[in-house]
């Protein structure tokens, strides 16, 4: 025979900026009638108005770089005369006529 009844337990933690949580359940009852087990854990992080703004331009920094970094790819796909700063990393052998350009 099981044990029966809810068993419940909650732990908090708080470093610094970071705050975190821990909760379980446990219910058990007959064999075959009803077993609950739950478990959640939470972590969540609570900055001043810089860290947001810091973290905010950071994010859009980092989505411009990751757009122009996608141009510059594209980019050397079209042909063009700016194509020709690919000619010089490319692999291709000596007596090729494009690396001779």
């Amino acid at each position: 025979m099981l044990n029966s009844g809810l068993n419940s337990s909650r732990k908090e933690f708080t470093r610094g900026n970071i705050r975190g949580e821990y909760r379980e359940q446990r219910q058990y009852e007959r064999p075959g009638v009803s077993i609950r087990v739950s478990l959640a854990c939470g972590i969540s992080y609570e900055g001043t108005r810089y860290d947001r703004f810091a973290g905010s331009w950071l994010l859009v920094a980092g989505c411009w770089a990751q757009l122009l970094h996608l141009f510059l790819l594209l980019l050397r796909l079209v042909p063009g005369p700016w194509s020709l700063v690919k000619l010089h990393t490319s692999s291709a052998p000596p007596d090729h006529p494009v690396t001779h350009l």
